[in-house]
């Protein structure tokens, strides 16, 4: 009996070792809190964010991280929600660091015992910011892509009408075809643009800028 718990043991051990060291090499952060909401695990990402070491961190909760109030009330709240409901949760907040102000991507959830009841609420958090800019870039694109497209329409359209037109001469005619050449040509590359958009979208296209 003893050598088989010295043998459970032993890979219990491993486990947590491979499972630290998994977690503490990945960019994300990795963590996890008891019921009160207080962290008993660190990864060394999230370590470096806070400038912090383990021994500062584990059996602290977000108010005594120095987390603005607000945010540190929001995220315990979001905690006890999670064992409350005992269903994971994603969210997204801005925080301030000593590296400066970035938007993070945050998920909870729960982890069930044997008994069906929550022990622990694990949570991962990512640095979000460059995709909300890069979003927020491909939105303002495409709203002015939008309001370039339709301005073309009323001259075609205007254009349209003289050329249907009896009563206007054979070089008025050429006149307006020539403007709805023109307005047109403008529309294909405004539409090749937006092609090259859904492409970034995809990942079909590499930007290199110059």
């Amino acid at each position: 009996i003893g050598q088989k718990l010295g043998v459970l043991l032993e890979k219990t051990d491993q486990q947590k070792r491979m499972y630290e060291t998994a977690l503490s090499n990945t960019a994300d952060f990795n963590y996890v809190f008891n019921l009160e909401g207080r962290f008993i695990f660190v990864n060394k990402a999230l370590l470096d964010l806070w400038h912090k070491n383990l021994e500062e961190t584990i059996g602290k909760n977000f108010f005594e991280l120095d987390y603005p109030p607000d945010l540190a009330q929001k995220l315990q709240d979001k905690i006890q929600e999670v064992i409350r409901t005992k269903e994971p949760l994603k969210d997204e907040t801005p925080y301030t660091s000593p590296d400066g102000t970035l938007i993070y991507e945050y998920i909870f959830r729960p982890v069930i015992g044997a008994d069906g009841k929550v022990e622990a609420v694990a949570g991962s958090t990512r640095d979000i910011t460059e995709y909300k800019e890069a979003n927020r870039r491909k939105d303002e694109f495409l709203a002015m892509l939008a309001h370039e497209l339709r301005n073309p329409l009323a001259p075609i359209s205007n254009a349209m009408h003289i050329m249907k037109s009896t009563s206007v001469s054979e070089k008025i005619r050429e006149e307006a075809a020539m403007l709805v050449d023109r307005q047109i040509t403008q529309m294909t590359h405004l539409l090749n643009d937006l092609l090259d958009v859904s492409r970034v979208t995809l990942g079909k296209i590499e930007l290199r800028p110059t």
